[in-house]
């Protein structure tokens, strides 16, 4: 089919699957193209200088298990219409070898890449025997509510469980630091239990006038 001045139509009025077929079936070198040559038109929502459109159905994008789907442009937008659950998802589910990957090898910015959501929270959730892994320069958690427990680390899974705060190779003075600029810090252990305080020196220092500015009392 060519047409140097009009455009060219295909057509079913047919109510059956494969109601309009492109089909290659001569060998393994085949391939089917659809290719816009001088469109400058940009990708958006109902526009593009190719465009895949189904109005009352989906659209289904299927591989060979050991094949790519490529996807590749200046910017690659996916957003979902849906109000529902699962609005947009990535998944693999072939095996145990299987992992999803999301690799910025170029950007150099602080957020080069974010996980943002402006109206509800983030979930990152692992299986209970293996380890969510967060590294980098600086690893910053910041709260932004104000509320008690703004910022919580919890075990309470059994007796065995334990929670360390490790600096391996900082020797400051000040290596591991609490501190409450505005308010109080509280160490409380079981009654059964110690509260154990050791190093080369053990200071404490008071910094308020007053009676009892500081107390050991049993």
């Amino acid at each position: 089919l060519l047409s140097d001045e009009g455009g060219i139509g295909i057509k079913s009025t047919a109510n059956l699957a494969s109601a309009i077929l492109i089909t290659a079936d001569g060998g393994e070198a085949e391939t089917i193209k659809i290719h816009a040559d001088q469109s400058t038109v940009d990708g958006a929502a109902s526009a593009g200088a190719i465009e895949l459109t189904a109005d009352a159905g989906g659209i289904s994008l299927n591989a060979a298990a050991g094949m790519d789907i490529w996807q590749e442009a200046g910017r690659i937008h996916v957003t979902a219409n849906e109000d529902a659950a699962d609005a947009i998802k990535l998944h693999a589910d072939a095996g145990s070898d299987q992992t999803i990957t999301i690799v910025n090898d170029a950007g150099t910015s602080e957020a080069a890449i974010a996980l943002t959501s402006t109206a509800g929270g983030v979930d990152i959730d692992a299986a209970a025997a293996k380890d969510v892994h967060i590294s980098g320069g600086q690893v910053t958690l910041v709260s932004k509510t104000d509320e008690a427990s703004a910022i919580s680390l919890t075990t309470a899974i059994g007796t065995s469980e334990t929670i360390v705060v490790t600096n391996t190779s900082g020797t400051d003075e000040a290596a591991i630091s609490l501190i409450s600029t505005a308010g109080g810090v509280n160490i409380d252990a079981a009654a059964a239990k110690d509260v154990n305080i050791a190093g080369g020196q053990v200071t404490l220092v008071s910094k308020t006038d007053e009676a009892s500015a500081i107390s050991l009392t049993t």
